[in-house]
C-alpha cells in the first residue's frame, strides 16, 4: 500500500486556528492515533532522489526490522511488528535528510510504500558566535541568535557552524511523495489530529568537525515561511507550528507563527522539520481503483482531492490501486483521478462526502481508461524451467518520458499494468526478486497507442544465480574453499574463455575454466589446450595452486543476438590437485571441484 496524504492547502479561515499551550520539545510523549494493539506486515517499495533515479544502499527500517535498497532503489521487508493503526517507514541514505512515512498498515496485503528523499547539502554558513541569517532556496529563512548552540554532549559551540536546509513548497503535488510522515499529527492538548499545511522548513546543523549541533536550552531561532500565492486569500493571520518527532514518526504541535506580509513567521526552540499548518477534524478514506473493463486493480496513478469551498489536495496510489489516507471531515469533496504521466489532468470523477469521523472504505473505484493514449502490458515472469515465479517486482521503464512503473507478479506469476497518456516508445524491465536478491533487466514492448492497445509479452525468464552465491567450492575432509561474489568475462578467440577473480585482505584469487564454442544447451567440449586451473597469491606470503583436470562444463542457457553471446549460463566439474605453501609449510590435497557461472554483459 502506498499511503496517500490528502494536502488541502488552501482552506477558510476558521477559528481551527488557535495553537493553545505549547508542549516542548520531548518526543517520547504518546501517540493518540496509537491503536496499542501490535501486528505483523510486509512492506515493500521503492526509495528513489528528488529525479526520480534509483537511491541504492538506502537503509529502510518498519518496526526494528532493516533491508538495503538494491540498485533500483528496491527494498522489502517481512513480518515487520507495527501498531495496526499506525505503521513508521524509516529511510537514511547519504545525501539527503532521514525519511519517514507513516501509514495505517494491512495484514491481509503487502503494505506498498514508495519516497522520495529530500536532498541534503551543506551549503550555508554562519560564526556561531555572532549568530547569522540563512536564506532557504524557495523563499524560506532561518535566524540565529549568537551564541545559541550546543553539540550533542550539551557543550556550547562557538566556531563556523555548516548548514543543511530545505524549503518544501505545499502547492507542489508531488509533496505527498517527499514530505516526512504524513499529515496526521498530535496537537497541543495531546489529541489526535489532521493538518492542513502551509509549508515546511528542514533545517540540519553541523560543526567545523563534522558534530552535530542543535539550539541550547532556553534558545530560539526564528524561522520565515512564504505564504504561496493560492494560499494567501485563506491564510489566517496565525497558525500553529508543528515539528517532526523522528522517534514516533509524527507531527506535534509546539508554538505558532504570525503573517506579516507574505510570510509566516514563528520561533522554534529546536531543529527537525516545522510545518504551518491548520488543525482539522478528518476521517481516513480508503479504496482501490480498478480497471472498469477487466476487473484487475489499476495502480499507479494520481488522485487529486478538492474542497468546492477553496483547497486542493494530491495523492498517490500504489501498484495494487489500494488507497487510504486522511481527508477533511464533514465537507463535500470532489474525488478526481489521473495519471502521472497526464500533467495532472484528471480522467475521472465523481463526489463524495460529507463524511464523518469514522473511515470510510470506499470499495472498488471502477475506471475507464481513456479511449486515447492507454495501453496495457501483461505478461508472466518465469524461471529458467517455465515455472510461474510469484512476488516478483516487475518495473517498466518507458523511454518517451522515462517514467518508471512498476507491479508485482501473483501466484500465477503473472502481471498486468495499465498505462495512461502514453503515445509512442520503446521501454524496458526491470525485475526484481527479493527472495534471492537478485535483479535482471529485459527489453520490454516497442509501443504505439495508436495501433495498439494490448501488449502480451509472453514469459518474461528471471533464471536463477544471477548474483553468484557460490561460485567455486572444493573441498578434502575438513579443508573447504568458498571463492564468492566473481566478476566473470567471457573472451571468444578459438574456444571460450570465462575468468573469475576475486580479491580480499587475505588472497587475491583467478578462476579459468575453457571449452568449445557453445551451439546448443548441453555438455560442451572441453578447449584442446588445457582444462583450467585456479591459482592464489595469499597476503603477506605464501600461495596455493589449484590445477584443474577431467573438467565437464555443461550449459543450461545461453542466448545469441547479432551473432553475440548476451547470456551464457551453465555449471562444471572437474578433478583437482590443491598445492598449499604458505609460511615454510606445503600441503598437497586431491578433491573435487563443482559450481555454477553466468555471463550476462
Amino acid at each position: 500500500m502506498l499511503p496517500i496524504l490528502f494536502l488541502v492547502y488552501s482552506c477558510k479561515n476558521d477559528d481551527s486556528s488557535s495553537s493553545g499551550d505549547p508542549i516542548g520539545g520531548n518526543p517520547n510523549y504518546a501517540n493518540p492515533h496509537l491503536s496499542g494493539s501490535a501486528v505483523s506486515a510486509d512492506f515493500t517499495g521503492r526509495i528513489t532522489s528528488p529525479s526520480g533515479m534509483p537511491v541504492a544502499n538506502a537503509l529502510v527500517e518498519v518496526g526494528g526490522q532493516f533491508d538495503q535498497t538494491n540498485e533500483l532503489g528496491y527494498y522489502q521487508i517481512s513480518n515487520a511488528s507495527t501498531d495496526q493503526a499506525y505503521a513508521v517507514v524509516k529511510v537514511q541514505a547519504n545525501g539527503y535528510f532521514k525519511q519517514f512515512r507513516s501509514l495505517k498498515p494491512r495484514t491481509s496485503a503487502m503494505n506498498y510504500v514508495d519516497i522520495t528523499m529530500i536532498a541534503l547539502s551543506y551549503n550555508a554558513f554562519f560564526d556561531a558566535s555572532a549568530g547569522g541569517s540563512v536564506t532557504i532556496p524557495g523563499g524560506a529563512k532561518a535566524t540565529f541568535p549568537a551564541n545559541a548552540l550546543v553539540d550533542e554532549d550539551g557543550n556550547a559551540y562557538t566556531g563556523q557552524v555548516i548548514l543543511g536546509t530545505t524549503y518544501l513548497d505545499p502547492t507542489d503535488p508531488f509533496l505527498p511523495t517527499y514530505m516526512p510522515g504524513s499529515l496526521q499529527a498530535v496537537n497541543a492538548a495531546g489529541e489526535n489530529a489532521g493538518m492542513i499545511t502551509y509549508g515546511m522548513v528542514g533545517v540540519e546543523m553541523l560543526g567545523g568537525s563534522g558534530q552535530p549541533l542543535q539550539l541550547a536550552p532556553g534558545k530560539k531561532a526564528t524561522l520565515e515561511f512564504p505564504v504561496q500565492a493560492a494560499q494567501m486569500a485563506h491564510a489566517p493571520d496565525a497558525i500553529p507550528l508543528w515539528f517532526f518527532d523522528e522517534v514516533g514518526g509524527i507531527w506535534r504541535e509546539e508554538g505558532s507563527a504570525v503573517k506579516t506580509g507574505n510570510l509566516y513567521i514563528g520561533e522554534v526552540s529546536h531543529f527537525s522539520f516545522w510545518n504551518c499548518d491548520i488543525p482539522v477534524s478528518f476521517t481516513t478514506l480508503s479504496g482501490t481503483t480498478v480497471n472498469e473493463a477487466t476487473g484487475e486493480p489499476l495502480g499507479n496513478l494520481l488522485i487529486v482531492i478538492t474542497r468546492p469551498n477553496g483547497g486542493t489536495g494530491f495523492a498517490y496510489v500504489g501498484p495494487d490501486g489500494y488507497f487510504s489516507g486522511i481527508v477533511p471531515a464533514d465537507e463535500l469533496l470532489i474525488f478526481a483521478v489521473g495519471s502521472l504521466n497526464c500533467s495532472g489532468e484528471s480522467f475521472f470523477t465523481m463526489e463524495i462526502g460529507p463524511l464523518g469521523t469514522v473511515d470510510v472504505d470506499l470499495g472498488n473505484v471502477e475506471l475507464t481508461l481513456p479511449d486515447e493514449g492507454s495501453i496495457t502490458v501483461n505478461g508472466t515472469v518465469v524461471d529458467c524451467d517455465s515455472n510461474p515465479l510469484a512476488g516478483i517486482v516487475v518495473q517498466l521503464n518507458l523511454s518517451e518520458n522515462g517514467i518508471g512503473t512498476y507491479t508485482v507478479s501473483d501466484d500465477a506469476g503473472q502481471f498486468s499494468m495499465d498505462l495512461i497518456c502514453v503515445s509512442s516508445g520503446t521501454s524496458t524491465f526491470e525485475l526484481v526478486d527479493f527472495g534471492n536478491l537478485e535483479t535482471l533487466s529485459t527489453e520490454g514492448p516497442t509501443y504505439n497507442a495508436d495501433v495498439a492497445s494490448t501488449y502480451d509479452e509472453g514469459n518474461l525468464s528471471f533464471c536463477d544465480a544471477v548474483e553468484l552465491e557460490e561460485y567455486f567450492t572444493y573441498i578434502e575432509g575438513s579443508n573447504s574453499f568458498n571463492f564468492d561474489d566473481v566478476t566473470d568475462s567471457l573472451n571468444f578467440t578459438t574456444c571460450h574463455t570465462l575468468i573469475g577473480t576475486l580479491g580480499s585482505s587475505l588472497f587475491t584469487s583467478q578462476i579459468q575454466l575453457s571449452f568449445e564454442l557453445v551451439t546448443e544447451v548441453g555438455v560442451a567440449d572441453n578447449c584442446p589446450e588445457w582444462d583450467g586451473y585456479v591459482y592464489n597469491q595469499l597476503n603477506p606470503n605464501g600461495d596455493y595452486y589449484a590445477a584443474m583436470s577431467n573438467q565437464v562444463v555443461t550449459i543450461t542457457d545461453f542466448e545469441i543476438v547479432g551473432g553475440v553471446y548476451t547470456l551464457l549460463k551453465g555449471t562444471y566439474t572437474a578433478d583437482v590437485t590443491v598445492n598449499i605453501n604458505g609460511n615454510g609449510t606445503q600441503e598437497t590435497y586431491n578433491s573435487t571441484a563443482s559450481g555454477s557461472f553466468k555471463y550476462q554483459p
